[in-house]
């Protein structure tokens, strides 16, 4: 069946046409707000070797993506996850310094690219989510075991001005709603965080449905980067970490 976008306006009003002219924007009627709905099928609880596995003092480059998959699956060296979602480094070495480079695809398939940075003997969490992951570069040889796995933070495909509710399946509401990020405006870097909405489950029993009202500006999908980690970006259909050059 296909598909097609209504409309890409800014805002959608109700209200007598012939009416006055608002003050604040010129314009007449009352704003609508208009809820999404997005399913997420079943995540499961983020897992610290799910990209890439406990891997002893590995030298700088890419590494292996051979984790055990838990949320995704593994093939040709890429991860591809079942709900988007944000990654963790970890290191058994309080002396880690090192930082790791992820290459991959955000919900829309928008080029998608971060640097998370090691420190100390434990789990650091990235602030962006992956639906893909097709390379992970270390910036030095770990003096530690390190591993790259997955957060409970998962992407949705819009930015959002307010979250309206969420339900596990069976239409049976949370009893706590977890906690849930609008994203933002600002250009994506390898540093900032994602500005596509964000939602963290309270649990993660079974399919989510979160609704919420978008931001039905032209720019609500988000973009993607247009600053990567690093000058030799490799995309999924240029290699990936178990093949790049």
């Amino acid at each position: 069946m296909a598909q097609q976008t209504i409309s890409h306006a800014d805002t959608f009003k109700a209200g007598d046409a012939k009416g006055p002219l608002l003050a604040s924007d010129g314009t007449r009627g009352a704003n609508i707000m208009l809820p999404t709905v997005e399913v997420i099928a079943i995540p499961v609880a983020g897992a610290a070797a799910t990209i890439s596995a406990a891997l002893a003092t590995p030298a700088a480059g890419n590494l292996l993506i051979d984790g055990s998959g838990v949320g995704g699956a593994i093939s040709g060296g890429v991860w591809t996850a079942t709900a988007a979602r944000n990654l963790t480094i970890t290191s058994n070495n309080a002396g880690e310094v090192a930082t790791v480079s992820v290459y991959g695809t955000d919900i829309n398939g928008n080029l998608q690219g971060e640097v998370i940075t090691f420190a100390a003997a434990a789990t650091i969490v990235g602030k962006k989510t992956f639906k893909t992951v097709t390379r992970l570069a270390l910036s030095a040889t770990a003096l530690g075991t390190i591993s790259v796995g997955t957060g409970s933070i998962l992407g949705l495909k819009m930015r959002s001005i307010g979250l309206m509710r969420s339900t596990v399946e069976n239409n049976v509401v949370l009893t706590a709603t977890g906690t849930f990020l609008p994203g933002s405006t600002t250009v994506q870097t390898a540093s900032n965080d994602d500005n596509r909405a964000r939602y963290t489950p309270a649990a993660f029993t079974a399919e989510i449905t979160v609704m919420y009202f978008p931001d039905l500006t032209k720019e609500g999908i988000g973009v993607g980067m247009t600053t990567r980690p690093g000058p030799n970006f490799v995309h999924s259909d240029q290699g990936n970490s178990n093949g790049a050059p």
